[in-house]
């Protein structure tokens, strides 16, 4: 598949399955998306996280944090409003990622919200939305 028909196949899920509220997020679950995403958006640069949590997370719905070598954790919420509010989450943390396996620091500043015309434009996808510009 090319990077044209991952991009594809993401907006074809999130029109048609985006609002599905009963699903259960799991390591494969993270784990499908993490690849299909680093593929499409990150031209697969990004090593898959080391530490991978699922769990009920107050005041958020997901925390990328940096780990020794470059490599980060990833801690993502048990439950979230759909898939699309997932899927928006999970690539949110993959850019912090990104920043730390590429740059070498996390931030909500510019670095952070050059990503927003590239999702935004080829998933069709919210980014940034409950993110203040440090």
């Amino acid at each position: 598949m090319d990077k044209f028909k991952a991009r594809e196949k993401i907006k074809k899920h999130i029109r048609s399955q985006g609002k599905t509220e009963d699903f259960e997020v799991t390591h494969t679950l993270i784990y499908y998306w993490w690849n299909l995403l680093n593929y499409a958006i990150f031209d697969s640069i990004l090593e898959y996280p080391k530490k991978v949590t699922i769990r009920n997370i107050k005041d958020q719905k997901g925390a990328c944090f940096p780990l020794k070598e470059g490599f980060v954790g990833l801690q993502m919420d048990k439950e979230f409003d759909n898939k699309e509010q997932f899927i928006e989450v999970l690539v949110h943390e993959m850019v912090h990622a990104y920043q730390w396996q590429v740059e070498g620091k996390m931030t909500h500043g510019k670095t952070f919200f050059k990503w927003k015309p590239k999702i935004s434009q080829q998933l069709k996808l919210p980014f940034g939305r409950f993110v203040e510009v440090q």
